[in-house]
């Protein structure tokens, strides 16, 4: 339990660390992240609407175009472990590069 918690915390600061210096993801790179991890749970194709895809999570699209689809809101939501994710930990850089993508989908 300890050694999750030390490697949420640093994922959590590499993450932050990424961002305070201006950092800016690929979406191309994110897109494949997504597919790799996320797409287990969320539709990650931006072409769908359905709120509630495979693992009962929202499809990509539905949180950018919602009203809390920000880009601080997604990012705090990618960093942490969320649903079924608790035993994912992405990088700082994969989890700006995933925000990307996701904000890339936004019409």
């Amino acid at each position: 339990m300890r050694t999750l918690i030390m490697a949420l915390a640093a994922t959590m600061m590499s993450a932050s660390a990424y961002a305070a210096q201006g950092g800016s993801g690929d979406a191309a790179a994110g897109k494949k992240v997504a597919q790799q991890v996320c797409a287990q749970c969320h539709d990650v194709s931006g072409n769908e609407r359905q709120q509630n895809p495979p693992g009962n999570a929202p499809a990509f699209i539905a949180v950018v175009e919602s009203p809390s689809g920000t880009r601080e809101k997604i990012i705090s939501t990618v960093k942490l472990p969320h649903g079924r994710m608790n035993i994912v930990l992405l990088s700082g850089r994969d989890v700006e590069d995933v925000v990307s993508y996701i904000l890339s989908l936004r019409k």
